[in-house]
């Protein structure tokens, strides 16, 4: 089958490379390819899913400063689509020689940010001694529009990621995929040659020896019934007569004599070794729980987040940094493996120390809990003020009856009205500010309940949490010194109420011709 592209005046022949990407009929042919022993040998594939779940799977937000915009409509469409990028690109670092790269695709005006994949075999770096890398020549693939067309990428175009080589400068360095070749291969073939001695019925090679003087004919003959009767699956454990003119002569080895659990045990090591994994992790036989938990940690420690930072590291130094002035930042304090090597070191200290380090709602969060409710009682003290006011009041009117009752007098009944006026009036100005300070207190409520809602996490959520405490408290204080003033204010009003009803009971006892106590 051919490819050819035409113009339409001329018509090219175009090789395979050029309609699926450049290196493609080498991967089909080569048998050093990291990409084709991912497909046959189960621990690589292992392997490198293993590092591209656990990569993709750290939280990221888009910041810009300390504001996070992740949720701002002009970059949904990258937020949406990253953690897919971030599988493929860590995906093509395992495996593919020629790196990963994105296309900077954005809307008509250069905002709205929408990266796309490219496949890592349809590129390829141009760099010269003058300008260094200068471009990267894309080959549309196979199964895309304009299947074999080539295109010319600028960097201000292509986001690239690369890891370092030893050999030239501004080129892909060797993936770990190349690092396990050696064990992937020995591995391949031992799988290889099981299936084979199966196929041919759990039968070690076999010569056929007969008579010098036997035709050609007459061996091709033999050698075609021996095929068809004694080799392959099909006539495993079946029994035959031979003429006693041939002789079967065995040769090679047996399963048992080939296999070895030493070299399988070491080419699966080295498996682990070249893609950064616990052994523990591929196979899930740690001696112990513990022994388990320390290697995840130690996987996401050395290897998935320092891997994750390399490729964020290229998107914004490249990109969004320079671009858009944001920048994406991974949060592995929120994964599960960071959270439980806190608490191992956590532990460390409680048992150090001898008490607790963490609150309850510290450990709520590290669960990914919510925290406990926030008190909604009211604040200290408050309903015990209040009605401390009211009998300070009671106590006074009750006062200011039995003076009255004592010395009856034409004014009594003004002063009455006067101090039944003071009342409903404190009585008024007692309500309203025990209505305003409730009002304060739910808007703060609400205000970190709506906050709560939109936080991304629960230790985000426990920051908020611990934040509206501390509102409330300064709000309660401020809220208990008004209470103070206002009892102070009232007292004194009473006090000079007081004092002018006695002062003119006094003045109206003289008149009458009685002998009163001015103030008593």
């Amino acid at each position: 089958m051919g490819f050819y592209a035409t113009n339409g005046k001329a018509i090219k022949a175009l090789g395979i490379d050029d309609v699926f990407g450049a290196g493609f009929e080498s991967s089909l042919t080569a048998d050093l390819s990291p990409r084709a022993y991912y497909t046959l040998v189960p621990f690589i594939r292992r392997a490198v899913h293993l590092r591209c779940n656990a990569i993709a799977g750290v939280p990221i937000t888009l910041q810009r400063g300390d504001t996070d915009v992740s949720a701002r409509p002009e970059f949904a469409a990258l937020m949406g689509c990253l953690s897919d990028l971030i599988w493929r690109t860590e995906f093509a670092l395992c495996l593919s020689p020629y790196g990963a790269y994105w296309r900077r695709a954005t809307n008509r005006v250069g905002l709205n940010p929408t990266p796309e994949w490219l496949l890592p075999q349809a590129c390829w770096p141009f760099i010269t001694a003058s300008q260094g890398l200068s471009t990267i020549r894309y080959t549309h693939p196979w199964g895309v529009p304009d299947a074999g067309s080539v295109e010319y990428l600028a960097l201000e175009d292509v986001v690239y990621f690369w890891y370092p080589s030893l050999d030239r400068a501004n080129w892909p360095g060797t993936p770990p995929g190349m690092t396990a070749l050696a064990a992937a291969s020995a591995l391949t073939n031992r799988d290889s040659f099981v299936a084979a001695y199966f196929k041919r019925g759990a039968i070690k090679g076999v010569l056929l020896q007969v008579p010098q003087s036997t035709q050609e004919t007459e061996r091709n003959k033999l050698r075609d019934w021996w095929r068809q009767v004694v080799a392959g699956i099909a006539n495993a454990w079946r029994s035959n007569v031979i003429s006693a003119d041939v002789k079967p002569i065995v040769i090679g080895d047996s399963l048992k004599d080939t296999e070895s659990d030493a070299l399988t045990q070491q080419y699966r090591q080295d498996v682990a070794a070249a893609f950064d994994v616990p052994e523990s992790m591929l196979l899930a036989n740690a001696a112990n729980y513990a022994t388990a938990q320390v290697e995840r940690i130690s996987f996401y420690e050395e290897t998935v987040f320092p891997e994750l930072g390399l490729i964020l590291s290229a998107i914004n130094g490249q990109w969004l940094r320079d671009q858009y002035d944001v920048e994406l930042c991974a949060h592995p304090e929120q994964t599960e493996a960071k959270q439980d090597a806190q608490v191992q070191q956590a532990t460390a200290i409680t048992d150090l120390v001898g008490q607790p380090v963490l609150t309850v709602d510290e450990g709520r969060a590290w669960l990914g809990m919510e925290p406990m409710e926030v008190e909604e009682a009211p604040a200290p003290d408050e309903d015990a003020d209040y009605a401390a006011m009211e009998q300070e009041e009671a106590s006074a009117d009750a006062e200011e009856e039995q003076a009255a009752k004592a010395l009856p007098s034409v004014g009594q009944t003004a002063r009455a009205a006067e101090r039944a006026t003071m009342r409903e009036g404190h009585r008024t100005m007692r309500e309203r500010t025990r209505e305003r300070h409730k009002a304060e207190r739910q808007h703060v409520r609400e205000g970190h309940i709506a906050a709560r809602r939109a936080a991304p996490d629960a230790s985000t959520r426990l920051r908020l949490v611990q934040r509206q405490r501390a509102e409330l408290t300064i709000l309660n204080d401020r809220h208990a010194a008004e209470r103070g003033m206002l009892r102070s204010l009232h007292a004194a009003e009473r006090g000079r109420l007081r004092d002018r009803h006695a002062l003119g009971r006094a003045v109206e006892g003289r008149q009458n011709g009685h002998v009163v106590e001015v103030l008593s």
